[in-house]
C-alpha cells in the first residue's frame, strides 16, 4: 500500500513537470528548465521505485507461491 503512494506522488510529479515544461511562456525560461528537472526526477524516481520495491516485492511474493506449491507435491 505503501508503494502504491510513492508511485502515485512520482507520477503526479512527473505530470507536474510535464505540464510547467508545456506551459511556459518563452522556450528556455526558467519555468521550462525547472519543468525539465522536475520531470526528470518525477521519472527516475519512478525506475528507483521499480527496481528497489516493486521488483523485489514481486519476486518475493512469487518465491512464496512458488514455495507453497513446492510443499504440497
Amino acid at each position: 500500500m505503501l508503494g502504491l503512494l510513492a508511485f502515485l506522488a512520482f507520477v503526479l510529479l512527473t505530470l507536474v513537470g510535464f505540464l510547467l515544461k508545456a506551459f511556459s511562456p518563452v522556450e528556455g525560461s526558467h519555468m521550462e528548465r525547472s519543468g525539465s528537472v522536475i520531470m526528470d526526477v518525477g521519472v527516475l524516481s519512478l525506475v528507483v521505485l521499480n527496481c528497489f520495491i516493486v521488483l523485489p516485492a514481486l519476486a518475493l511474493f512469487a518465491w512464496k507461491r512458488m514455495f507453497m506449491i513446492w510443499q504440497h507435491i
